[in-house]
């Protein structure tokens, strides 16, 4: 996989002088005929401790490349074992490293294997990472070291055999079957044999050569610590600040590629330190330097070591910090610093995330948040020091609904049931949140985005005709709360000045509304003469607010816009009217699936499937006639016309004639029709033996196309007639 003579090469060139010195051969290691690995008792037979010694003597043979080695080795086994301690692997896995990529970053192999770990791009973004043209992540060594770790974790929980889990890094958890036996599984004692994979094999030469010379030098030439990196700065910057040497901070921080740090997600720089005070010294330099988890620089605490968001007292992880250092150095018990950040003993700390030291609050300090790729509800509750269960609550989520990147989170109101939810592009995302610190053109984004979401609020009120009065409208207004210092900043547009700041514990008042420049209506937006009324386009809309307020209780106001000609013709295409299942067959063409069909022709997805004998998955081919409605009973006259889909088109006749089945809106002698409310513990099997029918029947009647029923959930039930 790897090119020796050039690792052997890199090796002296990042070993330094002291790896160059040409010394003595070292002593000629014995391999024993037994010993422990990974929580493993091996023994070895005679071929096997000659292969491994054969090995361990070719790794020791050239001490200058050896020694390089050693020194790479004390540098980062300290932050890869702080890091396979977190995710649960034997800290024997440490010499995988060096049997991987000799502990150079940048290893890269004839397959495509990546980095520290020789990761191939697939499996690394499958683990996490990131890998594209401004950051490669399998160049970073914790970032690698925890998505390697990762990956072992995975496969030894099948496999529960650390040996045969180093065997799968290789050759996958596929690979690995043919080399293990049942009794693998849960073993403490194993047998190394000549037919051992070469991989195991070197493995434990690997271990066996290294593990005498590692960690004995009291003051190793170098010294590596981890650091959160600043967004947007060089690491020429980032190095003057550190007070490093550029060529070095670059040498081991060679996965960006940007030429300086994006922004989007926490990493960390590599710094080498040549001793105790200069660490020292870093770290007094790093203490209080934020990181994207944060929106803005915080405000520093009396206390230095404290920030303050969203008026929280919090503490900044640094790298290599637990739960337990954070709680000791915020003056915590355990149990109460975890309560406030909504962690469990189990969580590990992100460098560079905040973490409070009072609860959390119900409201942000911003209202609106778009979801960047990869967050969670966590990652944003604890970006803007909100609870989780607010942030579910005001956005009207479940527990395990995942958020998708580009949603727009409310953060301050509930969002109302009548808006749908919105999805904005990461830009808009950044003017967003940035609201408190942004400059004219980000406001200006701000208030477009604002604008279209009050314009999309009078829409929905306008057709369902539940309009509020518009004085109440515009007693709230809408609009970002904004810092005291950033609206006495803010630039102020000559017609419309700035009111004056609120003062404490007063309510901002906001500014008359003012026109809005005309939007494109909506392809289903009705037009006055449509609703009888006055359309939502006649009405003025409020600008959004600029100037802190105190909002007693969340208001959602609908403001009308500016009055403007009605459009002559709509920019969306019209949506055609959904087809009816009046029609006899459908013909299936190529990407359609029970649901879509069901859809075009308003019926349920499991009466379509009854009607035509399908069972789960319902797997449809090309060219598949389905019937649309169960045939008519022998003799009778009438003959269903050609179903037209939309576009014109019409289908062929019906190739199969299935069972006929009893259609959920009729009821066949002999059944009375019931509703079931499904109580704790039911299962579909349990309701149809109750009420003596099958479980396809109730799938049918209530369209269901799973087996799956929740508590509380409403069944229609045709029962036998007693």
């Amino acid at each position: 996989m790897r090119n020796p003579t050039a690792i052997l090469l890199l090796s002296l060139a990042l070993g330094g002088p002291v790896a160059a010195q040409a010394t003595a051969p070292l002593p000629r290691l014995q391999v024993p005929a037994a010993f422990d690995v990974a929580g493993l008792h091996l023994v070895l037979n005679d071929e096997a401790q000659r292969l491994v010694q054969q090995k361990a003597d070719g790794l020791r043979r050239h001490q200058p490349s050896f020694q390089a080695r050693v020194d790479r080795a004390d540098a980062a086994f300290p932050l890869i074992d702080r890091v396979l301690k977190e995710e649960g692997v034997p800290l024997d896995f440490h010499y995988l490293v060096l049997q991987e990529s000799a502990l150079i970053g940048d290893a890269e192999s004839t397959h495509q294997a990546v980095g520290y770990w020789q990761l191939k791009r697939e499996t690394a973004t499958g683990l996490g990472l990131v890998v594209n043209d401004a950051v490669d992540e399998r160049k970073h060594l914790t970032a690698s070291t925890r998505a390697a770790a990762r990956y072992l974790v995975r496969n030894n929980a099948g496999l529960r055999n650390w040996l045969n889990a180093l065997l799968s890094y290789n050759t996958g958890l596929t690979g690995v079957r043919p080399y293990t036996l049942p009794t693998d599984a849960g073993a403490t004692e194993m047998a190394v044999t000549g037919a051992t994979s070469p991989y195991v094999l070197m493995f434990l030469a690997q271990k066996l050569a290294f593990e005498p010379a590692c960690g004995q030098n009291p003051r190793p030439p170098l010294r590596l610590r981890e650091f959160p990196a600043v967004t947007g700065r060089t690491l020429e910057a980032q190095a003057q600040t550190l007070r490093v040497e550029p060529a070095a901070l670059a040498a081991h921080n060679r996965w960006l590629l940007a030429a300086a740090v994006p922004a989007g997600r926490t990493y960390t720089l590599l710094v080498p330190v040549g001793d105790a005070t200069q660490a020292a010294g870093t770290v007094a330099n790093q203490r209080l330097q934020s990181s994207p988890q944060l929106i803005t620089m915080p405000a520093v605490a009396a206390n230095a070591a404290e920030v303050r968001l969203n008026d929280l007292r919090a503490l900044i992880a640094l790298p290599g910090e637990t739960t337990a250092d954070l709680a000791q150095r915020g003056g915590q018990r355990l149990g109460e610093f975890l309560h406030h950040n909504e962690l469990t003993a189990f969580d590990v700390a992100t460098p560079g995330r905040p973490y409070y030291l009072e609860s959390k609050r119900d409201a942000g300090a911003v209202e609106y948040h778009v979801v960047q790729p990869g967050e969670t509800v966590f990652d944003v509750a604890q970006k803007y020091g909100l609870r989780k269960k607010a942030i579910l609550t005001k956005n009207r989520l479940a527990p395990t609904d995942a958020l998708a990147t580009g949603r727009v989170l409310w953060l301050q109101h509930t969002r109302p049931r009548e808006v749908p939810v919105e999805f904005r592009t990461l830009p808009e995302g950044v003017a967003l949140e940035r609201a408190a610190t942004s400059s004219a053109p980000a406001a200006e984004a701000l208030e477009t985005i604002v604008s279209s979401r009050e314009a999309a609020i009078e829409s929905t009120k306008g057709r369902t005709g539940k309009r509020q009065g518009a004085a109440a409208d515009e007693k709230d207004g809408w609009g970002e709360a904004l810092s005291t210092a950033t609206a006495a900043a803010a630039p102020t547009p000559p017609p419309a000045p700035v009111p004056p700041v609120a003062p404490a514990g007063e309510v901002g008042r906001l500014p008359a509304p003012v026109a809005l420049p005309e939007s494109t209506p909506l392809a289903d937006e009705p037009t006055p003469a449509e609703t009888g009324s006055e359309g939502a386009e006649s009405r003025p809309v409020a600008a959004p607010a600029s100037v802190p307020r105190v909002v007693p209780a969340p208001v959602y106001p609908v403001v009308p816009p500016a009055p403007r000609p009605a459009p002559a013709a709509p920019k969306m295409a019209s949506v055609p009217a959904p087809v009816t299942a009046e029609a006899a067959t459908h013909r299936v063409e190529p990407k359609e699936t029970i649901y879509s069909i069901s859809r075009l022709y308003q019926m349920s997805p499991g009466a379509l499937m009854a009607i035509n004998k399908l069972a789960l998955p319902a797997n449809l081919a090309v060219g598949q006639v389905l019937l649309l409605k169960a045939p008519e009973a022998p003799g009778s006259a009438a003959t269903p016309a050609a179903p037209v889909r939309p576009g014109g088109r019409t289908t062929s006749s019906v190739l199969y004639s299935p069972k006929a089945v009893v259609a959920s809106g009729s009821v066949p002698a002999g059944r009375a029709v019931a509703q079931h409310i499904v109580a704790k513990g039911e299962t579909l099997y349990s309701i149809a033996k109750r009420y003596q029918v099958t479980v396809a029947d109730l799938q049918a009647w209530n369209g269901k196309l799973d087996g799956n029923v929740r508590i509380g959930e409403v069944l229609r039930v045709q029962a036998n007639a007693k």
